[in-house]
């Protein structure tokens, strides 16, 4: 990859951190539907961390990774990547991962 970015004049180095603040992570947060995979959760900011409840009760942490994304922390063996979309007000809208998308409802 060195290669390509010297012949195109890209710059080298570590992608920027584009992790953001937990008090800007309300914008996040809500009751979010998946009528064909995860079901109803809501997404809860507790103090510095981001958490979500699944009607069940399973509650994953989400970890921060990349601006809008996040990985699903289910204990200690099962992880989901989990990315957010934004409405124009810049709210969350869409909770999606591999396996299904919840649109918020609340």
């Amino acid at each position: 990859m060195q290669i390509a970015d010297l012949e195109l004049g890209l710059p080298y180095g570590e992608l920027p951190d584009e992790r953001t603040e937990p008090s800007t992570w309300t914008r996040y947060t809500g009751t979010f539907d998946d009528p064909y995979w995860l079901g109803t959760f809501t997404v809860a900011l507790e103090g510095e961390r981001l958490w979500t409840t699944f009607d069940d009760g399973t509650r994953a942490e989400l970890v921060q990774y990349g601006r809008d994304e996040f990985t699903m922390v289910f204990g200690e063996t099962s992880q989901l990547d989990a990315t957010f979309f934004l409405d124009a007000n810049g709210n969350a809208e869409y909770l999606a991962t591999r396996g299904g998308t919840g649109r918020r409802v609340e």
